[in-house]
């Protein structure tokens, strides 16, 4: 029964690797990627001096438990991308849940997230 399970699993994550789709981890690794440089942005925007530094500090957002729901071409390499996800921060006062569809473009074997 192990075996089987065992073979299951493997020949999805197989499926998944051989789509082009990307995968629920490529998917959060673009996400944070694109949520830590919109972070970036607002602290330089806000400036140095300790004051802006806190409200940077409290704007700052944050995800997790990126779920990937689902994905359909959209393009050469580009796939939009159903994606269920937990923020906090910024003008969220307790985390959320919530769903959101996003356009993914493969980066060489990186993934990046367009508008």
């Amino acid at each position: 029964m192990k075996a089987a399970s065992f073979l299951t699993v493997a020949a999805t994550v197989l499926l998944a690797a051989c789509s082009g789709q990307p995968t629920q981890g490529q998917i959060a690794s673009a996400l944070e990627a694109e949520i830590s440089a919109s972070n970036q942005q607002m602290s330089g925007m806000l400036g140095s001096n300790a004051h802006a530094q806190q409200v940077a500090a409290r704007m700052r957002m944050s995800i997790s438990d990126v779920k990937r729901l689902g994905c359909t071409a959209d393009g050469t390499n580009a796939y939009r991308c159903d994606v269920q996800f937990t923020a906090a921060g910024g003008f969220n006062a307790q985390p959320a849940t919530t769903t959101a569809s996003f356009r993914f473009i493969r980066n060489g074997s990186d993934w990046i997230v367009t508008q």
